[in-house]
C-alpha cells in the first residue's frame, strides 16, 4: 500500500486491500480389466475456493466554500446545533486494542453547525462530496452503472484508484476546488484550515465466501513540512520547535480528529432522532464522597445535554451505593428534571442497578413503547457488593436461573468477594473477578432480552477513579483496568465506553458525552490521527481494528468471537477527520501520509485471532 499513500497534507488518505485468488484441479477415476465391468464416477473435481474483498467508496470534504455555506452555518451553542463534531483532547486515551474513548477537556472549540431554512445533513453532505467509485457522470456522487456487480470489477487496489470510473473531475469552488484524477490517493488535501473536516464512507463486498474483516491503517510519513517553521507557529506555546523534529513532534497528528464507525450507507454518523428513554445508575458509593456535588453537577449538566439532542427525550436516574439502589426518578421530561444526590457511602451493587434501570425502560407507567431504550451508566469503580436481592421499585436480580449466578434460583446475588482479596481500598471492599464475571453477565442479559423491544444500549462513564483501585489480583489478570472491563463487558460497543478524568470535567464534556452516547450506530474508535494509526487501526497482535460480523462465526465455518461477514451482502464502514477550531498555529506547514486497508481471512477452519506482519514504522 505504501507505492499509494494517503496524504493528508494537512489531510491525506488511501485505502488498500489485498486479495487471495482460486486455483483449480481436476481428478478422474477409471479401471479396466479382462472380463471387465465398469462403474465410472464421471467428472470429479477439486475447486479451491476463493476469498475476494472488494472495496468502493465516497468522499466527503468541507471548507467551508460558498456552494456549502448555502445550507449550513457555523452554531453560536453547541447545545443547540444540529450537527456537532467535538474539539477533545485524548491524553487519557486507553484501551488494548485501543478503543475506548478516553475524553478530556480542550480549550479547542468544536465544529457545531446549524441547517440553513429547508435545508439538512443530506443537503451539506451531497454539497461536499468530491469524489466516488464508481462515479459514472464525475459529480463525486456514488452511481453504479448499469448491471454493476462489483464481484466482476476490478475493484482491488491499486487498479480501482485508477479505473475510468473513478471520480474524474474538479469539485468544489475556489479558493479549494478539489481535483481527482486516476491514479490519485484516495484523500489528499493540501491546505487544512481549523473547522475544516472530511468522511470516507467504504462499501466493502466479500466475494464467493464468509470472512473475518479488520480495517487497517499505517502511518507511512509526517513532516513539520517546508519551511520547517512558520515565524507565527515558532510563537504557538504548543510549537515543539525541534531542531530536529522527530515523529512525535508532528503536532497535526494530535490535532486532527478521528472517528471510525459501522455505518448504513448515508455516510453520516447518525444520531437517535425519534423517541429516547435513557435511565441514569449515579455510583454513590464511598470512593465519590468527597465529590458528590461535582457528581451532582455534572449529571445535571448531561441531563440538560440529553435534552437538546435530536431525540424525543425522556429520563430518569437511580443512585447505587452503600449496599442499595436506591432515589429512583421514573422516566420523565429532562427540561425541569434536577437531581439532588442524597449522599456517598459503601460499596457498589451494579448488577443490580443495571438491571432496575433496564426494568424502569420496559415496565414503568412512563415508559414509551416505541422509543429506543438507553441506560447510561456513570461509575468511578467496579461492582462491589452483598449477597443479597436489592429493590427501588423493582427486585433485582429478576432472572434468578440464569448461569452467570453463582446459585440460580435464590433470588439473591451470589458471586460477592469470589476470588483473591489482596490489596483494595480501606472500607472500599475488593473488586473481585467473581464480582465482575456475574455484572457482565447480568448486562449481557440487558443488552439480548429485549431484543424483540429493539434491544437495550448500555454506555458507561468511567469518571475519576483509578484504573484498577481496588480490583484484586484475579480480577486484574482477567480484565486488566476497569475502563477495559467496561468497554469489553458492559457497554454495547467500544464508541459507548467514555472515561473522563475528572469528576468536575463532566460539566465541560456533557454536551459532547450526550452526542456520543446517543449515537444511532456503532462507533468502533474516536481518537487522534496518532492514535487511530498507532493503535486504534492497529493494535498489537492484531492485523487490525476488528470488525464485528454480521453473522455467528460458527455459521461460517469458524471459531472467532468477532464474527464473520457473509459473502452476500454490501457493508459499510465511515471514516471521519476533523480540525476543532483553534487558533492552530502550532500546525502551519505540518504534513501528514498513511495508508488506510482493509484485510480478511477466510471464516471457515479460523478463529478469527488473524495472521499478524511486522510493518516498519517511520523514524
Amino acid at each position: 500500500m505504501s507505492d499509494n499513500p494517503i496524504e493528508l497534507s494537512r489531510r491525506k488518505i488511501l485505502a488498500g486491500l489485498g486479495t487471495i485468488g482460486a486455483a483449480s484441479a481436476g481428478v478422474g477415476l477409471g479401471t479396466s480389466a479382462y472380463f471387465s465391468d465398469e462403474e465410472n464416477f464421471e467428472n470429479n473435481s477439486l475447486v479451491a475456493g476463493s476469498l475476494d474483498l472488494k472495496v468502493d467508496w465516497e468522499e466527503h470534504y468541507s471548507d467551508w466554500s460558498a456552494d456549502e455555506a448555502q445550507f449550513a452555518e457555523m452554531a453560536d451553542d453547541p447545545l443547540t446545533a444540529d450537527l456537532l463534531l467535538p474539539a477533545l483532547d485524548f491524553e487519557n486515551f486507553i484501551g488494548e486494542p485501543a478503543t475506548a474513548i478516553g475524553l478530556t477537556p480542550s480549550e479547542a472549540q468544536p465544529i457545531a453547525l446549524n441547517f440553513k431554512d429547508g435545508a439538512n445533513q443530506d443537503d451539506l453532505w451531497n454539497a461536499t462530496a468530491i469524489e466516488a467509485y464508481p462515479d459514472t457522470d464525475d459529480d463525486g456522487i456514488q452511481d453504479l452503472p448499469e448491471d454493476w456487480d462489483i464481484c466482476e470489477e476490478d475493484a482491488d487496489l491499486p487498479g480501482a484508484l485508477s479505473s475510468d470510473l473513478r471520480t474524474n473531475a474538479t469539485i468544489g469552488e475556489e479558493p479549494n476546488p478539489q481535483t481527482t484524477e486516476p491514479g490519485d490517493p484516495l484523500i489528499e488535501i493540501s491546505d487544512v484550515k481549523p473547522g475544516d473536516f472530511g468522511e470516507v464512507t467504504f462499501s466493502f463486498h466479500l466475494c464467493d465466501n464468509p470472512g473475518y474483516i479488520w480495517m487497517t491503517g499505517d502511518l507511512v510519513d509526517a513532516s513539520e513540512g517546508d519551511p520547517m517553521y512558520t515565524e507565527p507557529e515558532l510563537e504557538d506555546d504548543d510549537e515543539d520547535g525541534a531542531e530536529n523534529p522527530q515523529l512525535g513532534d508532528i503536532e497535526l497528528l494530535d490535532k486532527v480528529l478521528t472517528r471510525v464507525w459501522r455505518d448504513d450507507g448515508n455516510n453520516q454518523v447518525d444520531l437517535i432522532g425519534g423517541q429516547l428513554d435513557v435511565m441514569i445508575p449515579i455510583d454513590t458509593s464511598g470512593s465519590v464522597e468527597d465529590e458528590l456535588q461535582a457528581l451532582e453537577d455534572g449529571v445535571n449538566a448531561f441531563i440538560s445535554a440529553l435534552d437538546a439532542t435530536d431525540a424525543d427525550v425522556q429520563v430518569g436516574t437511580l443512585e447505587f451505593g452503600d449496599n442499595g439502589v436506591r432515589n429512583r426518578n421514573a422516566l420523565q421530561d429532562p427540561g425541569p428534571l434536577s437531581i439532588t444526590l442524597t449522599g456517598a457511602g459503601g460499596n457498589t451493587p451494579m448488577p443490580a442497578a443495571l438491571d432496575i434501570a433496564d426494568q424502569s425502560l420496559y415496565e414503568d407507567n412512563n415508559a414509551r413503547s416505541g422509543a429506543e431504550k438507553l441506560i447510561v451508566m456513570f461509575t468511578d469503580g467496579g461492582p462491589n457488593y452483598e449477597n443479597t436481592s436489592y429493590t427501588a421499585n423493582y427486585t433485582a436480580p429478576r432472572n434468578t436461573t440464569a448461569d452467570w449466578s453463582a446459585d440460580s434460583g435464590d433470588s439473591t446475588y451470589d458471586n460477592e468477594g469470589t476470588g483473591s482479596s489482596t490489596g483494595g481500598q480501606p472500607g472500599n471492599g475488593q473488586v473481585t473477578e467473581g464480582e465482575m464475571d456475574e455484572t457482565a453477565g447480568v448486562a449481557e442479559s440487558i443488552r439480548d432480552q429485549n431484543v424483540g423491544d429493539g434491544g437495550t444500549e448500555i454506555a458507561t462513564i468511567f469518571v475519576g477513579g483509578a484504573e484498577t483501585d481496588s480490583m484484586s489480583d484475579d480480577a486484574i489478570a482477567a480484565y486488566e483496568t476497569l475502563p477495559l472491563y467496561m468497554e469489553d463487558e458492559i457497554a454495547s460497543s467500544p464508541g459507548q465506553a467514555l472515561v473522563v478524568p475528572d469528576i468536575p470535567d463532566i460539566v465541560d464534556l456533557a454536551e459532547d458525552l450526550a452526542a456520543q452516547v446517543t449515537t444511532a450506530e456503532t462507533v468502533l474508535f474516536v481518537g487522534t490521527l496518532r492514535q487511530a494509526l498507532d493503535q486504534g487501526l492497529n493494535p498489537e497482535g492484531q492485523p487490525g481494528l476488528a470488525l464485528q460480523g454480521d453473522i455467528p462465526a460458527e455459521e461460517g465455518g469458524g471459531t472467532g468471537e468477532q464474527g464473520c461477514f457473509d459473502n452476500s451482502t454490501t457493508h459499510y464502514i465511515g471514516f471521519e477527520w476533523w480540525l476543532p477550531i483553534d487558533h492552530a498555529n502550532e500546525i502551519q506547514t505540518d504534513s501528514v501520509t498513511f495508508d488506510l486497508g482493509f484485510y480478511t481471512e477466510q471464516c471457515r477452519h479460523n478463529d478469527g485471532s488473524g495472521m499478524t506482519t511486522e510493518t516498519p514504522q517511520p523514524e
